[in-house]
């Protein structure tokens, strides 16, 4: 037979016992409440010899249990990113899958409300668009029809709202970018955070007019020609080679080519008349 003899519970909620057995000798053990209350070991109980090796079996999947919910404290997992974590822990398949099924059935482990909860915020606080949202779930492991209900419960009117955030924050950065560089930068950026191609491009379209746009993309336009003179003043090169080469130059910086040439002419005018004088 064997004694429980002490029994006290530590700062992280585990309960440490210790047991002895009929020769006197005492073997400390760190267990869960629920393995506490499942042997009903309280100080002074005794346990016959098939009930302690049961207990022993048990203490395993106590163990590992408990740093599942540890991990699982620390951020919501999915139901591959826990098989994934058992995994690693133990190479027993059997004791892997008596954990899973103990984290199943307290609800430690739900893909469905995973899904609703990553969406919620993912959509809600970081405003990842429905195609990042879809991706990033299917490659957690989280079943399809569970990330199709997170995600197409997502509305037109929230989706819009998100984006105009988003455009709103990056707005002032492309300021010095011209208009249609602005707006194709825009464009890639709403893409890359996970908006359909489609709906992106149809709302940087229907907002084409908050970007740069007439006196002041030839401002900066004219600006960006002068800076590139400068660079190719010590050039051999002149007459169409270099008007070739400026146009280049401009349009690698995203300017329309009606712009560059418009631009040009304006020069071109605006120097000869300053020979005249």
């Amino acid at each position: 037979m064997r004694t429980v003899k002490s029994l006290a519970r530590n700062a992280k909620g585990q309960y440490e016992i210790t047991i002895a057995g009929d020769d006197g000798v005492t073997a400390p053990f760190r267990l869960s409440e629920d393995l506490v209350v499942e042997f009903r070991l309280i100080v002074g109980r005794t346990v016959d010899e098939p009930t302690y090796a049961r207990f022993l079996k048990e203490l395993d999947v106590d163990g590992l249990y408990d740093a599942c919910l540890r991990l699982i404290s620390r951020a919501a997992r999915t139901s591959r990113e826990i098989r994934a974590y058992l995994s690693d822990k133990t190479s027993d398949p059997v004791l892997a899958d008596k954990v899973y099924a103990k984290l199943l059935a307290k609800g430690f482990v739900d893909d469905r409300a995973y899904a609703l909860s990553y969406v919620d915020y993912h959509f809600g606080v970081r405003r990842d668009g429905p195609v990042k949202l879809r991706f990033d779930l299917e490659q957690k492991g989280v079943y399809r029809d569970y990330v199709e209900e997170a995600v197409g419960s997502l509305e037109d009117d929230a989706v819009h709202r998100n984006l105009a955030v988003l455009f709103d924050k990056k707005l002032p950065a492309l300021r010095a970018q011209p208009r249609e560089k602005a707006c194709q930068s825009m464009k890639g950026y709403l893409y890359r955070k996970g908006y359909e191609a489609g709906v992106v491009f149809a709302y940087c379209d229907g907002r084409k007019d908050d970007f740069p746009a007439g006196e002041e993309e030839d401002g900066k336009a004219a600006a960006d020609l002068a800076k590139a003179k400068r660079r190719l003043r010590d050039s051999a090169l002149d007459g169409y080679a270099l008007r070739a080469k400026l146009v280049a130059a401009m349009m690698n910086k995203g300017y329309r080519y009606e712009t560059i040439k418009r631009v040009m002419e304006e020069s071109e005018t605006d120097a000869s008349e300053n020979d005249r004088v």
